[in-house]
This record gives C-alpha cells, sequence and structure tokens, in this order.
C-alpha cells in the first residue's frame, strides 16, 4: 500500500477509534496513549495525525464525503 493510502487509513481508523471512545466516555477522558491503545497503533501514529488532543477534536469538522466513515462533508 502506498505511504499517503496507508496514512489516510489510519487517519480514518483514528477518527473512527476517538468517535467510539467518546461515546463511551466524555472527552476529558480521551488521552493520545488510550487512542493509539484502541486503535492497535503506535502513540507516534497517533501524534503525526493530529499533533496535540485538541487536533482530535477539531478533525472531524475537516471529513470528506468520499469517506465511508464520514458524515457530511464540511463546507467550510
Amino acid at each position: 500500500m502506498a505511504p499517503h493510502a496507508d496514512a489516510a487509513r489510519n487517519r480514518l481508523h483514528l477518527l473512527a477509534s476517538a468517535r467510539e471512545m467518546l461515546a463511551e466516555q466524555a472527552a476529558d477522558k480521551l488521552t493520545m496513549d488510550g487512542l493509539a491503545e484502541r486503535a492497535g497503533l503506535g502513540k507516534g501514529t497517533v501524534f503525526r495525525r493530529f499533533r496535540t488532543r485538541a487536533g482530535i477534536f477539531q478533525a472531524p469538522r475537516h471529513r470528506t464525503a468520499s469517506s465511508p466513515t464520514a458524515g457530511p462533508a464540511s463546507t467550510s
């Protein structure tokens, strides 16, 4: 798999994992370590995709309509 496709797949997987975690616990309990563990990916991958914990919460606003797990596309 091409590196770009792998990165996109990891990002979608991390977002799905974050949504699952948020459905189960309060947002202030979500950690980068917990997200990495839940997704089965390394902590470095989480930081490369989102940089900060706040980035996890901002990311869903920038989904694309072509994503199979995405909701409505952002118009911004």
